[in-house]
C-alpha cells in the first residue's frame, strides 16, 4: 500500500503532466477550459441549494426528476441545457436574471 507522501508525489507529477498539455496542446487546453467552467456551474448550482436549505432529494421532486440525476447536475457529470439550469433554479425558489462571463 503507498504512504500518503507516494500518493500526493503521484498526483503532483499529474498535474505537471497536465499542465504541459494544456500549455503545448490547443485541443486540450479547450477541452480544460469547458471543464473548469462546467465545474464552476455545478459549483454555483450546488451552492443555491444549501443557501435554500433544501436536499437533493426536494430539488429533484420539484423538478420531477430523481435525486440521482441532481446530483450529477450538481457534479458536473451531465451536459447541462440552459432549460436545465432554468428548472434547478426554479425549483431551488430562485429566478435567473442572467448568465455572466469573464474572458479567458
Amino acid at each position: 500500500m503507498k504512504s500518503i507522501r507516494d500518493m500526493t508525489a503521484i498526483t503532483e507529477a499529474y498535474r505537471q503532466e497536465i499542465k504541459k498539455l494544456i500549455e503545448t496542446d490547443p485541443k486540450a487546453k479547450q477541452v480544460y477550459i469547458e471543464m473548469k467552467a462546467e465545474l464552476a456551474a455545478a459549483r454555483q448550482l450546488r451552492e443555491l441549494r444549501k443557501s435554500a436549505g433544501l436536499t437533493q432529494r426536494v430539488v429533484a421532486d420539484r423538478m420531477g426528476r430523481s435525486q440521482e440525476y441532481v446530483s450529477k447536475i450538481e457534479h458536473a457529470g451531465s451536459d447541462l441545457e440552459y432549460s436545465t439550469i432554468v428548472r434547478y433554479a426554479l425549483a431551488c425558489g430562485a429566478k435567473p436574471r442572467k448568465l455572466e462571463f469573464d474572458p479567458l
